[in-house]
């Protein structure tokens, strides 16, 4: 739970990148933290990645492509295994699970709206979380799709709702403690870390021990919510578009459109507030749909802010090292 306002200074801490000319700069942390109050926000600053030039480069390149590929091939506890689940009708779910090594919190990793387990983002979090010995299960909600493994466009006819995805995710929790993981860390991409953080009150479970949030971008103000939930109440099952989460175009009867579109900026930020275990924001310094603003009011509903100044949506390599950082500091804290 949320205890104080907002606070910031400036704090050092290390992590692994190569240094450039002064190693304890590599990586700093805005923070201030008086005593029995917890900070809002950290910016989290990394040195950028100079490449040589000429002959020496491709020398140095061809070196470390090798060196690259000897760690892919050599690291433990990488290999995936793909599980399913079954959902009842005929349905069943998708995921991919690394079993880890080590006693750290295993990582459950929820992709953005509409996405898979094999979105660019996703899937390469959870590469490298795994070669790193990170137990992770990383589902493909199904959306109502059988063995769903595609990304689902904004077009198609979308007749899945919100508590669908919720369920579907617990049920995939359940599968990790059927597996003995006793610890459990959610982490979720875009709209994945509000259904993480939705999961996490609805099942209120002692293993859960955090929620990590991927760039939780504020939605866009819902076009006719209060006819959308109307139409939902009346079980009306036409068709309608209208503009929802990344879709200019989404396309559904009321109650699949109603049951993300009322995930407004306002019921976020209650949610957060309410949160029953500690939540963590990860986001991009230039990511536009995360403004200074937005950042503040997460911060203020009890989130622990940490700002990659100069990232957008964490693909780019340069910033990848930084969130990956970020994490598994984030599990040794939990764990």
């Amino acid at each position: 739970m949320h205890t104080g306002g907002s606070r910031i200074g400036v704090t050092r801490c290390p992590v692994h990148f190569p240094p450039r000319s002064d190693p304890g700069n590599v990586h700093k942390a805005v923070w201030n933290d008086p005593p029995g109050r917890r900070p809002w926000t950290q910016e989290v600053a990394v040195t950028p990645v100079h490449f040589p030039r000429g002959r020496t480069a491709k020398r140095q390149c061809a070196a470390f492509a090798l060196l690259v590929l000897g760690c892919l091939s050599s690291a433990g506890g990488s290999a995936a295994q793909t599980v399913h689940l079954k959902l009842g009708a005929g349905q069943h779910a998708e995921a991919r699970y690394y079993p880890g090594r080590g006693d750290r919190p295993a990582v459950m990793l929820v992709h953005d709206f509409l996405a898979t387990a094999e979105g660019t983002l996703t899937d390469t979090l959870a590469r490298r979380l795994a070669r790193d010995g990170v137990a992770l299960l990383v589902p493909t909600l199904s959306l109502g799709v059988l063995g769903r493994r595609a990304p689902l466009p904004c077009e198609a006819v979308h007749l899945h709702v919100f508590e669908q995805d919720i369920a579907e995710l617990r049920r995939w929790v359940e599968w990790l403690l059927g597996k003995g993981r006793t610890r459990i860390v959610l982490v979720g991409q875009r709209f994945g870390g509000w259904q993480a953080l939705a999961l996490a009150q609805r099942l209120l479970s002692p293993a859960l021990q955090a929620v990590i949030m991927i760039s939780p971008r504020m939605p866009g103000q819902a076009r006719d919510l209060a006819a959308l939930r109307t139409a939902a109440a009346q079980g009306r099952r036409e068709l309608v578009q209208r503009p929802l989460l990344s879709c200019q175009r989404f396309v559904g009867p009321a109650d699949s459109i109603y049951s993300y579109a009322s995930w407004d900026a306002a019921r976020m930020l209650d949610a957060l507030s309410a949160a029953p275990i500690a939540v963590r924001a990860i986001v991009g310094g230039r990511d536009t749909s995360l403004d200074a603003a937005w950042r503040q009011r997460l911060g203020d509903a009890g989130a622990l802010v940490q700002l990659v100044p100069d990232a957008v949506d964490f693909r780019d390599p340069r910033h990848l090292g930084a969130l990956l950082e970020l994490i598994v500091a984030s599990l040794m804290i939990e764990g």
